[in-house]
Formats: structure tokens, sequence, C-alpha cells
């Protein structure tokens, strides 16, 4: 129990930085292709011949399955490992990069951007989580405020950065730019990321999950429609 005890008040006092800037790094990836489609829906509709209700679902569809994910993080940090959840939602997101990058119909695009949204589903709760394991109450605030700013800079770029792809290249390059830096992430992450609590096995709540994730799916879709003027 006191080797217990010690090893966890070093890992407090080792102040994971590097970690931390890891993970936030790849919600800042996920964030910023999210906000980077936003600028390119013309081009889709007219290359997938999809009116703008469907082609919204590109960006809808992403930010639903982040939520539902979320919903599921608390369940998520108790059964897997910091370095399992890390190592998956980069292979989600470098799944989805792919996917992305060679789609050939709308829906091989939405597809992908239905799984690339697990990595900040699981990256965002799992930065949080580091930080509540490692930093000590008083410099909460602090860890916070700098992973959030890294976060926070991508709906900044996102436009920007969609949008001169776009232009001087093509929507996919948005996919294939991001994929390496992403692979770069993920062997650092594979290296770095430690485990600071045990996990344990813990029983998930699948009625109430399954129950909330139709009523939010029902209440996006019903505001979609409602929405749309062709509707």
């Amino acid at each position: 129990m006191a080797e217990a005890r010690l090893s966890t008040k070093n890992q407090r006092d080792s102040h994971p930085f590097f970690v931390i800037s890891i993970i936030s790094l790849m919600t800042f990836m996920g964030v910023l292709t999210e906000t980077s489609m936003n600028v390119t829906f013309p081009t889709l509709m007219k290359q997938f011949h999809v009116s703008l209700t469907t082609v919204q679902w590109v960006t809808t569809g992403y930010l639903l399955t982040v939520a539902l994910l979320m919903l599921a993080s608390a369940f998520l940090k108790r059964r897997f490992t910091n370095k399992q959840l890390f190592v998956c939602a980069a292979l989600l997101f470098m799944t989805g990069d792919i996917l992305g990058g060679v789609a050939t119909s709308y829906w091989v695009l939405l597809l992908g951007r239905l799984i690339q949204a697990g990595c900040v589903g699981l990256t965002g709760p799992l930065m949080v989580n580091i930080i509540m394991d490692t930093v000590p109450a008083t410099k909460f605030g602090t860890y916070m405020g700098m992973a959030n700013l890294i976060i926070l800079i991508a709906p900044a770029l996102g436009p920007t950065f969609g949008g001169t792809v776009a232009y001087f290249a093509s929507w996919r390059m948005i996919f294939w730019i991001t994929l390496p830096v992403t692979a770069l992430l993920l062997v650092l992450g594979v290296f770095k990321i430690k485990q600071y609590v045990p996990t344990q096995k813990y029983a998930f709540d699948w009625l109430r999950f399954i129950l909330l994730s139709v009523a939010l799916t029902s209440l996006i879709m019903g505001l979609n429609i409602l929405g749309d003027p062709h509707g």
C-alpha cells in the first residue's frame, strides 16, 4: 500500500506536460478537421450531387458521434488503460483520414467522418482524466488552461486551413495532410502515455446509453428536417 501511494505521489509530482500536450494535439487534429470541412460544403454538394441538408451530416454526424462517445467516458476510463484509449483514438482518426481521402461517394466520406469522430470522443475526456490523475489540485486551472488553449485554436484555424487547402489543392488533402501528423502523435503516445490508476471491470448501462443515443439522434434529425426549406 505504501509503495502504491509513493508511486501515485511520484506520478503527481512528475507533471506529465508532454503527455498532456500529445493528447491535446490529437484532440486538436480532430477539431481541426471538423471545422475545416465546413467550408467544403459547396464543393461536396457539387461533386457528390447531394443537398445541403445531407452534406451537413459530415459535421453534424461527427459532432453527434463525439457526444455519444463522451456519454460513455466514465465507463471507458474505468475499463481501459490510457494507452489503449489513445491508440484506439489515433487509429480511428487515421482510418477516417484514409476513408475520407479515397472516398468515391458521399456515404464513404460520411462513414469516414463518423469513424474519425471517435478520436475527439476518446481523447477529450482522456486529457481531462490524465490531468486529474497526475496534477495537484492547485495546478488544475493552469494545466486545463494550457491544454484547452491548444484545442481552442483549432476552430479558429479550421476554416482558414480547409479553405486554403481546398483552393490550392483538393478537399481530400485535408485528410492526407493530417494523416502523418496523427501517425507521429501515435508513436509518441505509445512510448510516453502511462497508466496512473488501475482499471477494473465495470458494468456498462447499455439500456440508458441506447435510449440517450436514440433521443439525441432523433432530436438532431428533427431539427435538420425543420431547418430544411425543401423538407
